[in-house]
């Protein structure tokens, strides 16, 4: 049963370690660099094929078994470190946790399940991080060449413009075969491509939120006075994507909440965390910014504080009107299909 009790101008916050365990299994120790897995190298899922050793069978065992329990430990610290918040939660949704490579290795485990021909993986695998790194170099080309506006003043906004980058581009790989425009894929390798598309987005989003920790240990929330509307919105963005650090995302809901009552934030930016991470530590939301998915024909929303007054708090909160914001789920992701 979860038992919040918090105040939402409360501080504080620990810091979690994130290296690798020492129990990760030794046939993975030679695909980890600086904690991290190589993407180019999936001889450690040979044991998941056809044709395997009986060496390469037992790896495999010992590899799946440490992958899904990697995040236990970080899980309950995490628990343990919003207690010392005032929040006690079972915190049953969260983002990928653990070591680096943990949560890298459950995206290409997953890839097992799409053949057991071992040459097959090879070759799919191969021509999905060719198109990746293709992808990734453009994303690197928009980056160097991004218009940055200097009139914005000081160095800690020019930090944070570009930081959105690419974990935007990554995210927006997963809607690859949703767009009409982008160019038609094998719908074989799909699912290789999106292993890399969230293998990459995951590391960037490890390294945007230990950045964004450090600004405001330092320095406090970035404010739109402080390092303009759009590096400041970028703030937002990068502790809505940190998922993995619940206890963050909370301080920073805190440290935000009075600053969008005097327009130092955004409202809006405020309101989409409050539901992200109320819906984690309470299971509901207050402004209805997060959908489950779809029913019949409809985006459903996930469960609501109090529906009656959605439309006065998302007016008050400068959000659209429920239905547009319905309307631009479909223009996004594509319309539901019923049965």
């Amino acid at each position: 049963m979860l038992r919040i009790k918090f105040l939402l101008l409360a501080s504080g916050v620990l810091l979690l370690g994130n290296t690798p365990g020492n129990d990760m299994p030794v046939a993975l120790a030679p695909y980890i660099v600086d904690g991290e897995l190589k993407a180019d190298d999936f001889g450690w899922m040979r044991g998941a094929f056809d044709g395997a050793t009986d060496q390469q069978k037992a790896d495999w065992q010992a590899l799946s078994k440490w992958a899904g329990t990697c995040g236990v430990s970080e899980q309950k610290a995490m628990i343990a470190e919003l207690a010392q918040m005032d929040v006690q939660t079972e915190l049953k949704e969260f983002g990928s946790m653990g070591p680096p490579a943990c949560p890298s290795v459950q995206s290409f485990q997953r890839l097992a399940t799409q053949t057991k021909n071992w040459s097959e993986f090879v070759a799919n695998e191969a021509r999905a991080r060719e198109i990746f790194l293709i992808y990734q170099y453009g994303a690197k080309i928009a980056a160097q060449n991004m218009p940055y506006e200097k009139a914005w003043g000081s160095d800690d906004s020019w930090d944070l413009l570009g930081r959105t980058i690419f974990e935007q581009a990554y995210r927006r790989g997963f809607s690859w075969q949703s767009d009409p425009k982008a160019p038609k894929l094998d719908s074989a390798i799909v699912p290789y491509l999106n292993a890399h598309f969230q293998n990459a987005g995951h590391r960037e989003d490890s390294k945007n939120t230990a950045f964004l920790k450090k600004h405001v240990a330092e320095k406090g929330w970035p404010t739109i006075k402080s390092v303009g509307k759009r590096a400041s919105g970028n703030a937002w963005l990068l502790v809505q994507h940190a998922d993995h650090d619940p206890a963050f995302q909370l301080k920073a809901l805190r440290l935000m909440e009075p600053l969008a009552a005097k327009g130092e934030v955004s409202k809006g930016n405020y309101a989409y965390l409050y539901d992200r991470v109320m819906l984690k530590l309470a299971g509901k939301q207050r402004f209805g910014t997060q959908f489950s998915g779809c029913d019949g024909d409809e985006y459903t929303l996930r469960p609501l504080e109090n529906e009656k007054r959605l439309t006065e708090l998302r007016l008050q909160y400068d959000l659209e009107p429920i239905s547009e914001y319905r309307k631009s789920m479909k223009d996004s992701f594509g319309p539901c299909r019923s049965g």
